[in-house]
């Protein structure tokens, strides 16, 4: 494992890329990506965006100082517009001078191919949009998650430089049997705090076998794993500045008013972001109990090259 790591530190950022285990970009488009069939979408569904999208506007005109400037910029200049589900093709036009396309995708995707795509600047988007019960915080990845939490950071050049490059060394390495039942269990939660409320033994079997799989890792962390936390801890969660004194960037935070408001009024406890963030577990199928935040993105970077020059040369 950490040759593997070492190796594809000293190979160009393409060529880990081009091999990473896996599969290609044209193939992992196939694989995964899905009609968007915007037609289909109900009247009920388009209710829901415009609600969620007007309790986000509320969100930031009330909370605007406690947002990253970027994502005030391009929420009220890429997302603010669209007033119905957008089709993807309008999404594309918007998001091209900033080097990006979308892929339409049934929700959460393995993290080794959702890294490949977004290190090829191919955003994918959920097709489908939480119910209207789930308006305020999703606990599965929709295509509000990717519209109201991560488009607007998009037209930030710092921010696409990170996840670009935390992309590419997840895509790079191999995902091992502990991994791919992390990813299991996760969906597996996440559509179980999606269905009915009376099933509370498949939930709390679901949340078991997240908690059995983390722990797992906790043992054994493998370089994916570390650096899908990182990424969590970051794109999804992330806040900027100081302990005392921050500003939102996380897509999950940003797309659950809900989890944002209680983040802003209840002063959980914020944390210095640092190579730690790779070793701690994190549930995005509920709210976090506490936050990192990173100076900025150049610490960002630095605790990435720390994580990646951790994984040890092979013993003779």
């Amino acid at each position: 494992m950490g040759g593997l790591a070492a190796r594809q530190q000293r190979a160009p950022a393409s060529e880990r890329v081009a091999h990473a285990r896996g599969l290609r970009l044209g193939d992992a488009e196939r694989a995964y990506g899905v009609p968007q069939r915007h037609e289909d979408y109900s009247p009920v569904e388009h209710d829901t965006w415009r609600r969620l999208l007007a309790r986000s506007e509320a969100l930031v005109n009330r909370y605007e100082a406690r947002l990253h400037p970027d994502y005030v910029e391009g929420f009220r200049r890429l997302v603010l517009p669209w007033t119905s589900i957008p089709r993807l093709g309008e999404i594309d036009a918007a998001l091209a001078q900033h080097g990006w396309r979308t892929l339409c995708v049934n929700g959460y995707l393995p993290p080794e191919v959702y890294s490949g795509l977004l290190a090829q600047g191919i955003f994918p988007i959920a097709r489908e949009l939480r119910a209207p019960a789930h308006l305020e915080f999703s606990p599965t990845p929709d295509l509000a998650h990717d519209m109201l939490g991560h488009i607007p950071m998009l037209v930030s050049a710092p921010h696409c430089h990170f996840v670009r490059r935390i992309s590419r060394a997840t895509a790079s390495v191999c995902p091992n049997a502990l991994d791919q039942e992390l990813y299991r269990a996760h969906r597996a939660l996440g559509a179980a705090r999606c269905g009915s409320p009376r099933r509370r033994r498949a939930l709390l079997a679901a949340e078991a076998r997240v908690q059995a799989a983390q722990a797992a890792l906790a043992k054994a962390p493998s370089p994916l794993a570390q650096l899908d936390r990182l990424y969590l801890w970051s794109i999804e969660f992330g806040l900027m500045g100081t302990p005392d004194d921050y500003v939102v960037y996380g897509a999950g935070l940003l797309s659950s008013p809900a989890e944002a408001e209680a983040l802003f009024t209840s002063g959980a406890p914020v944390f210095d972001f640092s190579s730690a963030a790779s070793a701690r577990s994190i549930n995005f199928s509920d709210y976090q109990s506490s936050y990192l935040v990173a100076r900025d993105h150049a610490q960002l970077d630095d605790v990435l090259n720390r994580v990646e020059s951790s994984w040890s040369e092979p013993s003779p």
